[in-house]
């Protein structure tokens, strides 16, 4: 489960078949909270990059991952476009983010995009949102799958906040990047 606000509030919850979710990162002015509950561990203090790249190896803020997971790719302006054969464009965004769209009819749909080390794939599509999404860097290969995706909905404050259970331990992001919440044993 994840909820956005702006300017730079994020919520993810990594939730499980059962029990207890796998963790939980709220952020709101730049510092992150991340609770483990299976752990009964929390990490504060950090960036939410520092943060989401200790648990995956995906080092985006909010505003980047939300662009990602609404397929919009970047949230700075358009410098220029590209129309190529075969109905494919490119669009090249301020920061250097480009987004590849293949039009099928009358309707143009966002099939990918490189963003600062990252490419992003786009297989499939429900109405508006990615249904799935595909990242991969040099060392990260993850598949996301999109569902009950909701836009324009308002967030209470206390989305964005964590409730620490009592006897909490608080752990280092040095010891979050050794176990790695999602990683891939090495």
């Amino acid at each position: 489960m994840t909820g956005f606000a702006n300017p730079d509030a994020m919520r993810i919850e990594a939730v499980a078949p059962f029990g207890p979710p796998v963790f939980v990162i709220a952020t709101v002015g730049g510092a992150a909270t991340l609770l483990l509950p299976r752990e009964s561990a929390v990490l504060t203090g950090e960036t939410p990059e520092a943060v989401l790249e200790a648990l995956t190896g995906v080092a985006l803020g909010p505003t980047s991952l939300r662009a990602l997971l609404t397929g919009c790719v970047s949230d700075t302006a358009v410098n220029a476009g590209t129309v190529f054969p075969g109905g494919w464009a490119s669009l090249v965004f301020e920061d250097g983010s480009v987004m590849y769209l293949r039009r099928s009819g009358q309707r143009w749909t966002v099939r990918g995009a490189a963003r600062g080390g990252w490419r992003v794939e786009y297989p499939s599509w429900t109405g508006t949102f990615p249904a799935t999404m595909r990242l991969q860097s040099a060392d990260v290969d993850l598949m996301l799958e999109l569902r009950q995706v909701e836009a324009n909905v308002e967030l209470d404050a206390k989305a964005f906040a964590v409730s620490l259970p009592p006897g909490t331990r608080h752990v280092t992001l040095d010891e979050i990047r050794r176990s790695g919440a999602l990683k891939e044993p090495r």
